[in-house]
C-alpha cells in the first residue's frame, strides 16, 4: 500500500471515535467534530498518537481473553469474526495495530502514527 493522503485518511477512519489524531500544534478531542480540522491544519501534518500493544492493560487483556474463551467454548463459530471484534476493541482503546498489510513499524515510517511511551 502506498503512502498517500487518501490511504492515510482511510487509516485514520479506523480510529474514528478515539481522540488520538493530532499534529504538533493541535490534538483532536472527543467534543471536536471529527473530520473538521482547525483552519491551517492539514491531514498531511497529522498522525495518530497510539499505545503499543506492549502497554496493554490487564483489564483490556482480560477482556480479549474472556471473549476468546467464549469463542472456543461455542460450536460452529467463525474465528475471523473474533479477530475483527478484537481488533476493533483494541483500536477503540487507542492501541496501534497493523492495517491493510502494513505493519506498525511501516505505519511509523510513513508518519501516520507515533507510539506513546506510557
Amino acid at each position: 500500500m502506498e503512502n498517500t493522503l487518501e490511504n492515510k485518511a482511510k487509516f485514520f477512519a479506523q480510529y474514528y471515535s478515539v481522540p488520538c489524531i493530532q499534529n504538533d500544534e493541535w490534538i483532536w478531542r472527543e467534543n471536536d467534530e471529527f473530520g473538521k480540522l482547525p483552519s491551517g491544519c492539514d491531514i498531511t501534518d497529522c498522525y495518530a498518537n497510539l499505545k503499543p500493544l506492549t502497554l496493554i492493560t490487564d483489564e483490556d487483556a482480560f477482556r480479549i481473553g474472556f471473549c476468546n474463551r467464549k469463542i472456543f467454548l461455542a460450536t460452529n463459530t467463525n474465528l475471523y469474526i473474533y479477530q475483527i471484534n478484537s481488533a476493533d476493541f483494541l483500536r477503540s482503546k487507542g492501541y496501534a495495530l497493523p492495517w491493510m498489510g502494513l505493519s506498525v513499524e511501516k505505519l511509523i515510517e510513513y508518519g501516520w502514527i507515533k507510539l506513546r511511551e506510557s
